[in-house]
């Protein structure tokens, strides 16, 4: 697991970037695209999570609604394709930059 992953043509992100700390978030999305060679299907959380961290925080550290989701993706090159309704949370799938 030390070792960067490969370029995928599809990656999967369920329940893992709302729990990013938001002064990592850039990076994070930025290494997301750099990964991606088609595909990037994202669920995103959009609400508190029922946890805590020892420090009092919420366990999601970026609460934000799709619409402020989809803007940080096509900034990236992303190209969204399709966007899920769903209840708290954000499902899309995007297509990369020239995937």
């Amino acid at each position: 697991f030390s070792a960067p992953p490969a370029r995928a043509d599809m990656v999967v992100s369920v329940d893992v970037i709302e729990h990013i700390e938001p002064e990592c978030l850039d990076d994070v999305l930025n290494h997301l695209a750099k990964v991606t060679g088609k595909i990037l299907f994202v669920a995103i959380s959009t609400i508190p999570a029922k946890r805590y961290l020892t420090d009092g925080r919420n366990t999601h550290l970026i609460i934000r609604e799709g619409d402020w989701w989809r803007p940080q993706f096509e900034a990236r090159g992303f190209t969204v394709r399709r966007v899920w309704p769903a209840k708290d949370e954000w499902v899309a799938m995007m297509q990369a930059a020239g995937g």
